[in-house]
C-alpha cells in the first residue's frame, strides 16, 4: 500500500487490488496508551481462571461486557478487580473492547505487507513466522506492539489449553479477525481468509515476542563495531587472536 499525505486528505494505492482513492485523515492516529494494559489485565485474569470452557471465543456472544466494567477499565485499568468476574463476561469484555478501540489494532504501514504475506505463503508455520518478523519492526507503534502481544500469548495459551473441544487456531482466527482488522484501511477489499489466516498463524508459531531494547552505551564512551572481515590480527607466540576495532 502507496500512502501519499497532501493537506488534510490521504492518498491511497492498494498492490493488492490495483485500486486508487483519496481518504481523510483519521483523527485518531494511535491506540489509546492504556490499551496493552487493559488486554493484559483481562488476559491474564482469565487464564488464572482457567481457559478450560470448551465454548471460549468459539462463537459471539453478541456481548460487550458489563458496562460499569468498561467504564472501570478505561478509567484506571490497574485498579479494576477483575477476580470478581466469569470467564465468560471476561472474554465477551476483551472482544468488546478490542471492537471499540479507536484506531487499528495492526498499523497501516505494515498491513499490506501481512495481507501479502498471507495470501502467498502456503505452509501456515512459515507463515506465522513471517508474519511474526514483519510484526516486530522498529518502525511499529510501541502501542500496538505490546497489545499484539498480550493478545496472540493469550489466544496460544487458549489453543493450548488441552480439551479436543477447545478453540483451534483456526477458529480463534475467525473469533477475532473483525476486532483485529475493523479499522484497517482497504480491509473491505481483501479476502476476510487473509485476516483469518494471519491471525491462525501467529497462534500456531507462539505469538509475538518481546522486543529487545538497544544496549546502552555508558556516557562519554563511543564505540564503532567493525564486520568480522575487518579486524586486527595480533599474533601471540604461535596463537592468532583475532580482535575487532573499538573506538
Amino acid at each position: 500500500m502507496l500512502v501519499s499525505v497532501v493537506g488534510s486528505q490521504k492518498w491511497v494505492y492498494s498492490p493488492l487490488t490495483g485500486s486508487s482513492g483519496q481518504v481523510d485523515l483519521p483523527d485518531v492516529l494511535g491506540l489509546p496508551d492504556m490499551a496493552p494494559l487493559v488486554v493484559q489485565r483481562l488476559t491474564e485474569a482469565m487464564e488464572r481462571q482457567g481457559l478450560e470452557s470448551d465454548s471460549l471465543y468459539r462463537m459471539s456472544s453478541g456481548l460487550s461486557g458489563p458496562p460499569e466494567l468498561r467504564q472501570a477499565l478505561d478509567t484506571d485499568p490497574s485498579s479494576v478487580d477483575l477476580d470478581q468476574y466469569e470467564v465468560a463476561v471476561l472474554a465477551d469484555t476483551l472482544r468488546g473492547y478490542l471492537q471499540d478501540l479507536p484506531s487499528p489494532i495492526i498499523p497501516a504501514v505494515i498491513y499490506s505487507e501481512l495481507v501479502y504475506t498471507a495470501q502467498e505463503t502456503q505452509s501456515i508455520e512459515e507463515c506465522g513466522q513471517q508474519l511474526k518478523r514483519i510484526l516486530e519492526s522498529p518502525s511499529i507503534p510501541q502501542p500496538n506492539h505490546q497489545l499484539l502481544l498480550h493478545l496472540t500469548r493469550h489466544l496460544c495459551r487458549v489453543a493450548q489449553a488441552g480439551t479436543q473441544s477447545q478453540a483451534s487456531p483456526r477458529q480463534l482466527g475467525q473469533a477475532f479477525s473483525e476486532a483485529f482488522f475493523k479499522h484497517s484501511l482497504s480491509s473491505a477489499d481483501v479476502n476476510p481468509e487473509h485476516h483469518i489466516k494471519i491471525i491462525e498463524a501467529l497462534i500456531v508459531a507462539g505469538g509475538l515476542v518481546e522486543m529487545q531494547a538497544a544496549p546502552v552505551d555508558r556516557p562519554g564512551k563511543s564505540r564503532l563495531f567493525f564486520p568480522l572481515s575487518v579486524c586486527l590480527l595480533i599474533r601471540i607466540g604461535l596463537q592468532t587472536v583475532s580482535l575487532p576495532f573499538v573506538v
